[in-house]
């Protein structure tokens, strides 16, 4: 018992972690979507499955979202008029599979304590419960996507697809088949508290990351050495994981948007863009800073940083509740256009955040107390090898905003004042401490 006890709660560790999210907080979730989709209506919800050979396995955002679990291949069904008004489906106990993977959540009392879920039931016993409760209803709500001609339907999707048919005939209403994100992107664009604190981890550690890299870099230097440090620092302060593949980009690769390689050698008048965030607790945070690679910019390269970062400021005075991402990003173009420099701005201003890196949301929708948005304006000269881009995160308030990554230097003066200070390795070499200097 003790060592089934332990691997659920292994499964949920957030759910109940001090800085987490409460198993009560993942109810009330549910139960607002049981409210919302009604008594004629059944919503269906797969977690991820475990990809072979992959080790690092993450659960999809919007499963986290509503249960906290992470164990791959589990399902949700929620039934506002069902017996049960809820249901976790999980593998059957595999103490050959425990001998690999470790323990997981399986049916019964211990994975409802557990998770807080009202009923568990085996997953064997899925499409059965599935063809049962969706004959009934309406509106099946069912996270489903474009399938291939050669390709097998998803589980469960193909007794949907049987029951429309048969609705469809003479004397049967018909099933309507909805898509759960209809439901579920209005609800992760506003963040609760616990949400909240868990960005503000997330991106309290990328700046932590970053000004180490500010530090430690140097001409000679390999962009990889850089992600390195960054990524070193996050976990050592608790990040499971990067949000996304960190961008480490110098000199030419500076203008390349998504740039992932990360190998090339860095000298000297070369700039660096470094666009990365890490993962704490399921949130990510999205982080730009554009230095030096030998701490000082030339003049030219000045002249282009403080237009970008004109733009971010002017930009960041649009984030209230009411305004749009087209405004915050309209302000930031007029900036840059009448610089001059408008054809060099190639992207959008601003994304939602959250539990992904490019967060679900409706960008038309208005800015509400709770929603955290990037601002992130660039300008990109390939034939000077000059790219540019600041990017940070802001919380919504009632008054505007909370600029969650203050912490970290965007002033030109300040980033200098920290690149001349020792990096990481220039510290273990004088026999001094390797301690992660922050600034909170």
């Amino acid at each position: 018992m003790l060592s089934l006890f332990l691997g659920q709660a292994s499964s949920v560790a957030l759910a109940d972690g001090p800085s987490g999210i409460s198993m009560e907080e993942y109810q009330s979730r549910r139960e607002t979507v049981r409210k919302e989709i009604g008594p004629d209506a059944l919503f269906v919800l797969k977690g991820a499955a475990k990809r072979e050979g992959v080790t690092d396995f993450r659960q999809s955002s919007s499963f986290y979202y509503l249960s906290g679990v992470t164990d791959p291949g589990v399902i949700l069904m929620l039934d506002p008029g069902g017996p049960d008004g809820e249901i976790l489906f999980l593998p059957d106990r595999n103490p050959r599979g425990e001998r690999w993977d470790g323990l997981r959540l399986y049916p019964g009392e211990e994975a409802e304590k557990a998770t807080g879920f009202g009923k568990t039931r085996p997953l064997s016993e899925y499409e059965g419960i599935l063809a049962r409760r969706a004959a009934r209803k309406k509106v099946i709500y069912y996270d489903y996507r474009r399938v291939a001609v050669k390709e097998s339907l998803p589980a469960g999707l193909d007794t949907i697809l049987r029951l429309q048919l048969r609705g469809s005939r003479p004397g049967r209403d018909p099933i309507r088949l909805a898509h759960s994100g209809s439901i579920l992107t209005g609800l992760r664009q506003v963040k609760s508290q616990a949400e909240i604190d868990l960005l503000t981890r997330a991106i309290t550690i990328t700046c932590d990351g970053t000004r180490e890299a500010m530090r430690s870099i140097k001409p000679g230097m390999y962009e990889y050495q850089i992600q390195a440090i960054l990524e070193y620092v996050y976990r050592r302060e608790g990040a499971q994981r990067t949000g996304f593949s960190s961008i480490v980009g110098s000199g030419p690769n500076s203008c390349v948007l998504h740039y992932r390689d990360n190998t090339r050698q860095m000298k000297e008048g070369d700039l660096v863009v470094v666009d990365v965030g890490a993962e704490f607790g399921y949130y990510t945070a999205d982080v730009t800073r554009t230095f030096p690679v030998s701490g000082k910019m030339s003049p030219r390269q000045k002249e282009i940083y403080e237009i970008v970062l004109r733009a971010q400021k002017e930009a960041f005075e649009i984030v209230r509740p009411g305004a749009t991402m087209g405004e915050v990003h309209q302000k930031a173009r007029d900036v840059i256009d009448a610089a001059g420099y408008g054809k060099f701005f190639i992207h959008g201003t601003s994304h939602w955040l959250g539990l992904d890196v490019h967060d679900v949301g409706q960008r038309r929708r208005k800015l509400e107390p709770g929603m955290v948005l990037t601002v992130e304006p660039g300008i990109y000269i390939p034939e000077e090898e000059i790219g540019i881009r600041i990017e940070d995160d802001l919380l919504v308030t009632d008054e505007g905003y909370l600029h969650l990554s203050a912490p970290l230097a965007r002033e030109l003066d300040e980033i200098e004042r920290i690149q001349a200070e020792p990096g990481l390795e220039e510290r273990a070499a004088r026999g001094g401490t390797t301690q992660i200097r922050q600034v909170r």
